[in-house]
């Protein structure tokens, strides 16, 4: 072909044979893995090969050393699509340098637009096999904070720690059959409450707008007790706490929780619920304190009985989030849709998208029409 210079070769690879996808001529996303494996700097190779000068090493001589994974962090989530938004902060990157590489371009206050492609970053990890690559992956996703812009990360964060991605028993159909919906779980949500519980019993330093500010909880011939009303999006709790020696009870929902060696230090809190161990961040904010934990982020406020403004698709409209070709609408008007109906089909970004019912109802009005090709 007469082609001089470094290029990238796409393929499938079934354990016996290699099947031939595409060839790039020029590096891609993906170049970082080699280059922890083999330590190499492959962009000054295709800058020297570029200027003329032969390859600096053959391939006898290119070797390799444990293995990586890598993933894509981009805008979006399994269960929403690409949108718009301004990153407020995307500058929190994981502490292990030495094992974990994170390639950006977005920073602090950029705008992820529509109009290029939506990946926000490649986090990589190195290993010295599979599983501890997928750890150390997991654990640099948990570490990485992009706020003002909704992302995948607890998406990866799950897929990495599937049984059968880890056993390496894969196939195209594992989104689809294999995963259970992304997101907060209420086993999720549940642990939250009582994560918050533990950040601000024992935290010291916790300023006093937040609901744990100034308030000491003294009764009269009885252990002190402290009852916190608390909102959670839509979710509202009374939180009673009550000293069990050097630990904490924590009722909710009529149920009480053991809270065991308990601390809160350098924006980090710690210890076990029930003899399960936690570990999460905390920030204390104006109008209450966030909790980060396995790659989500849950914002608690002091409930002050106001009632908080539905969001427009509660107000009962579905809006696509992305721009696209509408390919095919699936209900009319008078239709009675259950959760989960696909009623639009839209194309983007070089693949089909479903726009799912996010609730039951009746469908009032259609504002689409397919595209006539």
């Amino acid at each position: 072909m007469g082609y001089v210079g470094a290029g990238t070769v796409e393929f499938l690879y079934d354990g016996r044979e290699f099947y031939f996808l595409e060839m790039n001529t020029r590096l891609q996303v993906e170049h970082p893995v080699t280059e922890m494996i083999t330590g190499l700097d492959l962009v000054e190779w295709q800058l020297r090969v570029a200027d003329g000068e032969p390859l600096p090493l053959p391939q006898a001589q290119v070797t390799g050393r444990g293995t990586r994974s890598s993933a894509a962090l981009r805008r979006g989530s399994r269960a929403r699509f690409p949108a718009v938004h301004r990153a407020h902060r995307a500058a929190a990157l994981p502490a292990d340098r030495e094992h974990v590489r994170v390639d950006t371009g977005v920073r602090e206050g950029d705008e992820v637009s529509i109009h290029y492609d939506p990946m926000i970053a490649k986090v990589i990890a190195w290993g010295a096999d599979r599983l501890e690559a997928f750890d150390r992956l997991r654990a640099a996703l948990e570490a990485t904070e992009v706020d003002g812009v909704r992302t995948n990360t607890r998406f990866l964060w799950e897929i990495l720690g599937h049984e059968a991605v880890r056993a390496g028993d894969v196939s195209t159909r594992l989104l689809e059959n294999g995963l259970p919906p992304s997101g907060a779980t209420a086993a999720d949500r549940a642990t939250a409450w009582l994560v918050a519980a533990a950040a601000g019993a024992h935290s010291g330093s916790v300023p006093a707008q937040t609901p744990w500010g100034g308030r000491g909880g003294f009764r009269l011939n009885a252990a002190p007790s402290l009852r916190l009303p608390l909102r959670l999006g839509d979710e509202r709790r009374w939180l009673n706490l009550r000293p069990a020696g050097p630990d904490l009870q924590v009722e909710i929902d009529g149920r009480v929780h053991l809270l065991e060696a308990c601390t809160v230090a350098d924006g980090r809190v710690s210890g076990r619920i029930d003899g399960a161990p936690f570990e999460a961040r905390f920030e204390a904010v104006e109008e209450g304190f966030v909790l980060r934990r396995q790659c989500l982020r849950f914002d608690f406020c002091e409930d002050t009985g106001a009632e908080g403004h539905a969001s427009a698709e509660h107000e009962g409209h579905l809006r696509s989030p992305m721009p696209g070709l509408v390919l095919d609408v699936r209900t009319q008007v008078g239709a009675v849709v259950e959760s989960g109906a696909v009623l639009v089909v839209l194309e983007a970004m070089k693949m089909e998208h479903s726009l799912a019912a996010p609730w039951a109802g009746t469908v009032a009005a259609v504002a689409v029409s397919p595209v006539i090709a």
